[in-house]
């Protein structure tokens, strides 16, 4: 006789067991056909193709930020992971910022333009602005304490007194004031030192295709390439530094940020930079063919009858 509904109900009956319940994996995982691949955390139709070196999350090519020199996605990048310092300054400090900042793009700069950016515009730009003005007011006040020295061996040298000490003050005078005008000028002088060189290399990227990044990026990298002026600050052999080191931290910025080559980058940074000096000496080499030309005309005797 089948046992009714009741009696299973009232418990006359046992049902079959059933199967275990198993625990849910801990891995995102899809099976298409005979296929079995880790799905990505964000995007559940893509295979991860990485694992977030912070936070271990499965990630797929979109979810990669391609700044970092170990994988990372763009959650992780965008809370300031591995950040430039300077772009962290309000919790580092300003001078630690700074500092740090100047060193590991000087010492370090394939690592250091390979760091995320959280604070593209204000923080590259308002960086090469401060690195530029500090540079170049340490570099004057060396100019300044050797202009002072200059006017103390001159007045202690020369034979008249009151001249001596009027040579003394007159050099010592021009140094001091040397300081404060390069602290005034050198903020404008960087702007627009940022400017042309952004839009020089950036448009010798686009001439050669291979900008890929934005303008934006391009202006970060220059602007933190500008803490090669800081070699200023080695006095007699900074100024010989300087040139040098400013083309190729951008070098390495433009690279980073364009994801190029490094001879396409350096390319971009000394090209412009050739043109402007050629540029420049075929002025002024038009302008002294014209003096001279008045010159001669001036002295001719036909032109003097006249």
């Amino acid at each position: 006789m089948e046992p009714s509904d009741t009696d299973v109900r009232e418990g006359g009956a046992t049902p079959a067991p059933s199967e275990p319940a198993t625990e849910p994996s801990t891995e995102p995982t899809t099976d298409v056909g005979d296929a079995h691949w880790n799905a990505c955390g964000v995007h559940r139709d893509q295979p991860a193709t990485f694992t977030c070196s912070r936070c271990g999350t499965f990630g797929c090519p979109r979810c990669l930020d391609s700044m970092q020199p170990m994988p990372l996605c763009v959650e992780c990048a965008a809370r300031g992971v591995n950040a430039v310092p300077w772009e962290r300054r309000e919790s580092l400090g300003l001078w630690t910022g700074f500092w740090e900042t100047t060193r590991l793009a000087c010492l370090t700069p394939k690592d250091f333009f390979a760091r995320p950016a959280i604070d593209s515009l204000g923080g590259g730009a308002f960086y090469g602005v401060v690195s530029y003005t500090v540079g170049n007011v340490l570099f004057a006040a060396q100019i300044a304490v050797f202009y002072a020295i200059v006017g103390l061996v001159a007045g202690a040298s020369a034979g008249d007194g009151a001249a001596g000490a009027a040579m003394g003050v007159g050099f010592g005078a021009i140094g001091c004031v040397m300081v404060p005008a390069m602290g005034i000028q050198a903020p404008v002088m960087a702007v627009f030192g940022l400017a042309f060189a952004m839009a020089g290399a950036h448009l010798s990227l686009m001439l050669m295709q291979q900008a890929r990044g934005s303008w934006e990026a391009s202006l970060r990298g220059v602007g933190y390439a500008n803490a090669a002026y800081m070699w200023y600050a080695i006095p007699c052999v900074g100024p010989f530094i300087t040139p040098f080191a400013v083309v190729w931290l951008e070098t390495r910025a433009m690279a980073a940020a364009h994801g190029t080559t490094t001879f396409a980058a350096f390319a971009a940074t000394t090209l412009w930079r050739l043109f402007l000096v050629v540029g420049f000496i075929a002025l002024y080499a038009a302008l002294i063919a014209m003096l001279m030309g008045s010159a001669t005309g001036l002295a001719d005797p036909t032109f003097q009858s006249q």
